[in-house]
């Protein structure tokens, strides 16, 4: 409900996806080098979703370990 038009048509066509293609798509996407152009921005994604309780602090370094940063 917080996404803009484009963000919606973007996920609507993530969730049509076979799983086989949505995780091609998504390791295609998430590249060292496009992880570091918006390193900012995940940071600040993970900083808010600790802070509201939709992820543990467990969670929280496994995602940051994961991505490296």
């Amino acid at each position: 409900k917080d996404m803009n038009l484009f963000q919606r048509f973007a996920m609507k066509r993530v969730l049509r996806m076979s799983p086989e293609e949505r995780n091609k798509v998504l390791q295609k996407s998430m590249t060292p080098k496009n992880i570091e152009k918006h390193k900012d921005e995940i940071m600040a994604q993970l900083e808010a979703m600790k802070k509201s309780g939709r992820m543990s602090d467990d969670q929280y370094r496994l995602a940051k370990r994961k991505l490296r940063l």
